[in-house]
């Protein structure tokens, strides 16, 4: 854990370089001054601040960062230029001092400094804007205020036995935070290191057969590819983290309500990602929404977390939520500590056909066992049958505050991990990163699967002052970026568009799991090859997967792309041809 003595050690660490090396242009007076208790004290303050917001959002990275040997070493320098006007070191810097400190080489090394340039990236954000905002700093940032060092000028000793106070206050608070985030992984292995081990590999190296029931693969790429650039959030984990503590709410079911597009589902992962809790994500491009899809997965899970002594699950166990009940139970009754939490994504994609008007979807039970909660997604304005005895919800409104405080982090972190590519494109537009980072919080309308594709084409020189000439002209929302995108598409050859892009698009919008080409190409009639072609295009859209043998298979990355196809174009007629092809290989 991170404590006041590596605080210390790294602040002298810190310091000692910026004096010896990137200090020596300075003058005697500036030298010590920089010696001084009050710099170092706000030094200090400004990096515990900034570890108290990497707790919230990383903590599974925190025995990485905030080693002392790290710290001390390989990090120094890169953090001693967070106190120069030049600015924080490139993100990719840190990232890779910190794969060097684990000797990693090749892909490997490789592999992990793309996974940990958006975590350098938070980090320096946040120690910079901390440093920056305080006045003892201020002499390193301007000349001006540098020349006018007094060489008697002292920080009373109440101020600074203040900063002591601020800093094992705020220290104190971040490591009960990491404390409780950790010790709330339940169902993982706690390591030697109080790490916790990836909860997919204790999965997949399981001994029980009924490991076979869970969904390693399909949930372990979702989980990866939605929790990428993650961001923010602390206002939902810790409302989430009130009610888990809520002596009131001895259990039951949490609901998170949003848009599509707002973040639901890459927040469920970044809470299996970071506390390795039982879950389950409903996918209705992979045809995963059935009851018993979910109480399999689900019951598989408890049992192998919590070492319960079952060996198979029987089919009669997924026609009722009783079996599950029963894990939970006894899961509630072996766990080394409560809560024990289960995480539901997407309920409102999942079938809701053949259940009695009284029961709920997956047969989700009304009770639930003390210290047990089911933390469940769904959409803003669903009306699901979803009966239970205690229920608490947590709405993500696109327009709240903080919300939009999480899409500016975005916009600024994306900035700060594609700077050489992002910088000359904002300037072609006339604007600097602040109108930049302002105007596409506005044009967002709060909605991070805008972000994802506007930055990407931006990025990508698909969105420039050629076809956009002001960054206010940019896409208003979602829906409108999606519309202005098909709309483009369909301009540059309409003929081609009808022919190709349109029925293949659309095709792996309306197929109930992800599909090869080959498939496509049957429910078409087009040629594999250019199917092929059309996916090449508007592979932005979609998701691949990679099986262990066999094609890649497709499916439509995000289901507010689906909703946009169903109203745009209407999907009807592709159900329909595919419930023909079905039907014409029945042999009478």
């Amino acid at each position: 854990m991170f404590t006041e003595v590596v605080l210390a050690s790294a602040t002298d660490a810190v310091f000692g370089f910026l004096v010896d090396r990137i200090g020596q242009g300075l003058t005697e007076k500036a030298r010590i001054w920089l010696g001084r208790d009050a710099q170092r004290m706000a030094f200090k303050l400004s990096f515990v601040r900034a570890y108290s917001a990497f707790v919230d959002t990383y903590p599974t990275r925190v025995d990485e960062l905030f080693d002392e040997t790290f710290l001390r070493g390989r990090a120094a320098p890169l953090l001693a230029l967070c106190l120069t006007r030049d600015g924080e070191p490139a993100p990719t810097d840190l990232a890779a001092a910190w794969a060097d400190q684990l000797g990693l080489q090749g892909e490997a090394r490789r592999q992990y400094v793309a996974e940990l340039t958006p975590v350098s990236a938070f980090f320096l954000q946040q120690l910079v804007n901390e440093l920056r905002a305080r006045e003892e700093f201020q002499p390193l940032f301007n000349s001006r205020a540098l020349d006018t060092i007094a060489e008697s000028s002292m920080q009373a000793t109440r101020e600074l036995e203040k900063l002591r106070e601020d800093i094992s206050e705020v220290l104190n608070q971040a490591n009960e935070r990491y404390r409780i985030s950790i010790g709330s992984a339940q169902g993982v292995v706690i390591g030697d290191h109080n790490t916790i081990t990836n909860i997919f590999q204790t999965f997949g190296e399981a001994s029980t057969p009924v490991k076979e029931y869970i969904r390693i693969r399909e949930f372990e790429t979702l989980v990866n590819e939605r929790t990428r650039d993650f961001v923010g959030r602390k206002f939902i984990f810790d409302a989430i983290d009130h009610l888990l503590q809520d002596a009131g709410f001895s259990s039951g079911y949490i609901i998170i309500r949003g848009e599509p597009g707002i973040g639901k589902t890459a927040l469920m992962g970044k809470l299996v990602k970071d506390r390795g809790y039982v879950h389950h994500f409903n996918i209705a491009s992979q045809n995963i929404r059935s009851s018993r899809d979910f109480l399999t997965n689900i019951c598989a899970q408890l049992i192998v977390c919590y070492d319960l002594a079952y060996a198979s699950i029987l089919d009669k166990a997924t026609r009722d939520s009783g079996f599950l009940v029963q894990l939970l139970n006894e899961a509630a009754t072996k766990a080394r500590a409560l809560p024990l939490v289960i995480l539901i994504d997407a309920l409102d994609e999942a079938e809701d056909t053949d259940l009695s008007p009284s029961a709920n979807r997956l047969y989700l039970p009304s009770s639930l066992p003390p210290g047990v909660f089911f933390i469940v997604t769904m959409r803003e304005e669903e009306d699901l049958r979803l009966f239970v005895d205690r229920r608490e919800d947590i709405y993500l409104s696109d327009d709240s505050p903080q919300n939009l405080e999480d899409v500016e982090q975005y916009i600024r972190t994306f900035l700060q991990t594609h700077h050489d590519q992002m910088m000359p494109r904002i300037v072609r537009w006339g604007v600097d990163e602040d109108e930049f980072v302002k105007v596409l919080t506005e044009k967002s309308e709060g909605n991070f699967m805008y972000l994802v594709h506007v930055l990407r084409d931006i990025s990508g020189n698909k969105l420039t002052p050629a076809n956009v000439a002001k960054v206010r002209n940019l896409p208003q929302g979602l829906r409108d970026y999606y519309q202005r995108h098909w709309r483009t598409m369909r301009a540059q050859d309409v003929e081609r568009f009808e022919r190709y892009y349109e029925p293949v698009v659309c095709m792996l919008a309306v197929a109930r799991e992800s599909v090869t080409p080959e498939q496509v190409a049957e429910w078409t009639g087009l040629t594999p090859p250019r199917v092929a072609e059309v996916i090449g295009t508007w592979r932005e859209f979609l998701n691949e997967e990679a099986p262990r043998e066999g094609e890649p298979l497709y499916r439509i990355y995000h289901a507010s792309f689906r909703d946009f196809l169903k109203a745009e174009v209407g999907l009807t007629r592709y159900d329909n041809a595919i419930a023909q092809t079905a039907l014409n290989k029945i042999q009478w």
